[in-house]
């Protein structure tokens, strides 16, 4: 979707569709929905396997494409954080393992 068309009293009328003949880089899916990777970013932390898997695989493929070398820092810093500790229970678990 590229755009949401709306009356004069601000109700949703319609949404306008791009269709493209080919599929579009990620630099280009950035300037068309610049919210697309913060809905990556949070498809990471999903409870479906099937989501997080998907979404880490999308952020791979962002790493390698020279294209959006402006994204490395914020991409990076996704990977680190899926690999941080997010609950104390993560925490204890994980310090188990490595005082073993």
């Amino acid at each position: 979707m590229c755009k949401r068309v709306r009356d004069d009293r601000g109700r949703i009328r319609g949404n306008i569709y791009v269709q493209h003949d080919e599929p579009l880089g990620y630099l280009d899916i950035e300037t068309f929905d610049p919210g697309r990777l913060t809905l990556v970013e949070e498809s990471c932390l999903s409870k479906n396997k099937s989501v997080r898997m998907t979404a880490l695989a999308v952020i791979n493929d962002m790493l390698q494409d020279p294209g959006m070398r402006h994204r490395h820092t914020r991409l990076v810093r996704i990977e680190n954080q899926l690999s941080v500790p997010a609950t104390p229970a993560e925490m204890a678990r994980r310090s188990r393992g490595r005082s073993q």
